[in-house]
């Protein structure tokens, strides 16, 4: 059984808090964070956090004391172990709460390019540019996610940006680099796809490239590809060998 612990006060009246979105009564109107680590059992690998309205919330020392004597209740909290942030379709955990965002490019498995920009969505819906050798905080409330696009075109339009919803092996994009090709991962139907863009073929077919998309089984790489799709359909110059076999020509998934 958990021993209990009691506080005991002499006043004449009591202070509020929350921590973790609970809130407590207190007998005084200051609270060590040390007694705040000890009461809720924080353990030495997570930080102990204090909300604040106006400015950067405030990561708490051991013996930090925080004032409960305001017109609003303190708002404290325990931070995770990991941070997550979204970097285009992709969903990363990290263990610390600052990076870089060229950092976080390289761990979604994002290339980095000429002319393309970076762009921080908010909670409210803002965006802003950020620079790649900038510095994200992940501790600061309202970070949405992290865009990777092309710059604007003359026309006033985008280019469609390169999707990335799971990651692959760092084996499998020095491969696609070494190759020069531009690539995707999406997820369709629970089914795992990787897209490699303008695939060079052989003299033997009538096309010089096309897209390949190649079905990534969950135990891959061990299982290898099951199935693969080209667009446009292969046409090679033995056409009449093509024809006797077009009846069992899939069309490529729509992504």
């Amino acid at each position: 059984m958990a021993r209990r612990v009691f506080f005991a006060f002499e006043a004449d009246r009591l202070w509020f808090f929350e921590f973790n979105s609970r809130r407590f009564p207190w007998g005084c109107p200051q609270i060590l964070a040390s007694v705040i680590r000890k009461t809720f059992h924080v353990s030495d690998s997570k930080p102990v956090i204090l909300e604040c309205a106006e400015e950067a919330d405030q990561t708490l020392e051991i013996e930090d004391e925080v004032s409960l004597d305001f017109p609003v209740v303190q708002k404290l909290f325990s931070a995770p172990s990991s941070w997550t942030l979204k970097v285009n379709r992709v969903l990363l955990s990290f263990r610390e709460p600052e990076l870089t965002v060229a950092d976080s490019l390289r761990e979604a498995g994002i290339e980095i390019r000429e002319c393309w920009t970076a762009v921080m969505r908010h909670a409210n819906k803002s965006s802003e540019p950020i620079d790649l050798s900038s510095k994200i905080d992940l501790t600061q409330l309202g970070i949405e996610k992290l865009y990777y696009r092309v710059e604007e075109i003359n026309n006033g339009g985008y280019l469609c940006e390169l999707r990335r919803d799971f990651k692959i092996y760092v084996f499998e994009i020095a491969y696609l680099r070494e190759r020069g090709l531009e690539w995707e991962t999406a997820i369709e139907r629970n089914q795992r796809w990787l897209i490699s863009k303008n695939f060079p073929l052989p003299s033997r077919y009538k096309q010089s490239s096309v897209d390949i998309a190649s079905n990534i089984l969950p135990n891959c790489p061990g299982a290898g590809i099951d199935m693969l799709y080209c667009y446009l359909p292969l046409q090679s110059f033995r056409s009449n060998l093509l024809k006797k076999r077009e009846k069992n020509i899939q069309r490529m998934p729509t992504f």
